[in-house]
């Protein structure tokens, strides 16, 4: 599972400082890998973890969900990463093509309700 961390400190936007921060916290046995994106300047960045197990997810979510990093403007948000894998997700509902032409056959339909209205 892989867990969206956004409005990181500049200074944890760092991949060699956000894994010793996992270290001395106790949390990085519990990740697989991290992937960072500094903000530009000073400002917050975002880091995306892997986390090993299912189990492990509540874990560092809590840890990282609405804490207050000194320097950063706002709470760190935590939220689940889109999978980038190719399996279907079968709770996901199908959206329709709107570029696609689809042909409907309606048989009842008389030819009264078929003609323009004078004018058009």
């Amino acid at each position: 599972t892989t867990l969206h961390l956004r409005n990181l400190t500049w200074k944890l936007c760092d991949e060699g400082t956000l894994q010793t921060f996992l270290e001395r916290s106790g949390l990085m046995e519990s990740i697989e890998k991290i992937r960072v994106k500094p903000g530009i300047g000073q400002r917050s960045g975002s880091a995306t973890l892997r986390v090993k197990t299912v189990e492990e997810v509540g874990k560092v979510a809590k840890f990282f969900h609405g804490r207050q990093f000194p320097g950063a403007r706002s709470p760190v948000a935590v939220s689940f990463a889109q999978s980038h894998s190719r399996a279907p997700d079968p709770f996901k509902i199908p959206q329709p093509s709107f570029g696609d032409p689809h042909r409907v056959e309606c048989e009842h339909l008389s030819d009264e309700l078929l003609t323009l209205p004078p004018g058009l």
